[in-house]
């Protein structure tokens, strides 16, 4: 993924490059390099997808609104508070233990946003994971530039009778 994203960085040029005075059109023209700029002998075609500038990208501020994935940013949110979850007493008294996984979207202050999807369940616990999740903390995912980006990420919550 990371070698994609750095592909697909060389191949693109900046607006800065062309020419203020060109139709608005020509202003988001993308140039396409036929070598990467380390392997100049080489005589292939990079195999990369090529969007337009003012698309969304990781850096983008465009990016705001939708989470990236954890494995796609340069450094992933960290646990910073870990609440453990308190356990319910049915499950209990029924000796049910187990790992609950959840999908999380951690903010660019690394506070755990509002909806959280259980991506594994043990019904009994579900809820029990969810609460514990919300009073979680993280370190914020930052991307190549070390910006605060938000981050859509699983996280385990593990239940063992001691």
């Amino acid at each position: 993924m990371m070698a994609a994203l750095m592909l697909s960085m060389w191949t693109v040029s900046t607006r800065a490059q062309l020419s203020s005075s060109k139709a608005p059109r020509e202003r988001d023209a993308i140039e396409l390099e036929s070598k990467p700029p380390d392997e100049p002998s080489s005589d292939s075609t990079p195999d990369v997808e090529t969007t337009p500038d003012h698309a969304r990208s990781p850096s983008s501020s465009e990016s705001d609104d939708e989470p990236l994935a954890a494995e796609s940013v340069a450094h992933p949110p960290e646990i910073e508070t870990y609440v453990v979850p308190d356990y319910p007493p049915k499950a209990r008294a029924k000796g049910i233990e187990g790992r609950v996984m959840l999908s999380v979207v951690i903010d660019k202050t690394g506070k755990v946003e509002d909806k959280i999807d259980v991506v594994d369940s043990i019904p009994m616990l579900d809820q029990a994971a969810i609460d514990a999740v919300r009073r979680w903390s993280f370190t914020p995912g930052r991307d190549e530039g070390g910006h605060p980006v938000k981050v859509q990420m699983e996280v385990p919550v593990p239940f063992a009778l001691k």
